[in-house]
């Protein structure tokens, strides 16, 4: 085991770093593919409840609750969302990597904003969903 973490450090002194940052002159994530966003429809069983539950998918992105101009370097990338409900002037982000859910809408059209974004909160994909809450 000892002789292991020897091999792996004196490795990584030969022979420069571990993969997980980008090699100097390079930008953060120039190498890296897009970003993907893929939104589903919320479910309607849960619309009927005024419960809004969005299952998502990232691609060439991992979900995390890391932030700041130094988390840019992280290959592969991560990233969060900013989420925005019916047009407001403010919403929120959301890292978690579960499903968006949103408790006591009101009966009639809604919009969700879902906005893919990097850790430095810089927009690189979004989605709109729209739906219908029904009376109850």
């Amino acid at each position: 085991m000892k002789k292991t973490i020897v091999s792996l450090v004196l490795g990584i002194a030969l022979f420069g770093h571990t993969g997980s940052l980008p090699s100097q002159g390079q930008s953060p994530g120039a190498e890296q593919p897009g970003a993907k966003l893929i939104v589903e429809p919320p479910a309607p069983e849960l619309l009927a409840k005024g419960l809004v539950s969005i299952q998502y998918r990232t691609e060439n992105v991992r979900i995390m609750p890391v932030f700041g101009p130094d988390a840019l370097k992280i290959t592969p990338r991560v990233g969060h969302l900013h989420v925005r409900l019916d047009d407001a002037p403010w919403g929120w982000t959301y890292a978690s990597g579960q499903p968006v859910i949103v408790n006591g809408l009101s009966p009639g059209r809604h919009r969700i904003q879902v906005e893919l974004a990097d850790a430095n909160h810089q927009a690189l994909a979004q989605n709109v969903v729209e739906f219908e809450v029904p009376q109850r």
